[in-house]
């Protein structure tokens, strides 16, 4: 007899609930403009807090210069 081990609830499911999938509405501020200093999605969950990170991290940003690098963050601070 073999044994198998299974979950009864997957620690990683590969089909969230289709509440959790759906797009919000980035933070604004009063004149209109996105709020970067605050997440699009709650960070009291595992997945607010994996569709933040996957959201605002790049790969392709190993490949770039630091000085393209500086420019970008001299960007995001001037839009700030």
């Amino acid at each position: 007899m073999t044994s198998t081990t299974s979950f009864a609830i997957s620690p990683f499911p590969s089909d969230p609930p289709r509440r959790m999938m759906e797009a919000k509405e980035a933070p604004r501020l009063p004149d209109g403009r996105l709020n970067l200093d605050k997440p699009r999605w709650d960070q009291s969950s595992y997945w607010g807090r994996a569709k933040h990170f996957f959201y605002s991290t790049n790969p392709l940003n190993l490949f770039c210069s630091p000085a393209k690098l500086d420019w970008a963050k001299d960007v995001v601070n001037k839009y700030k």
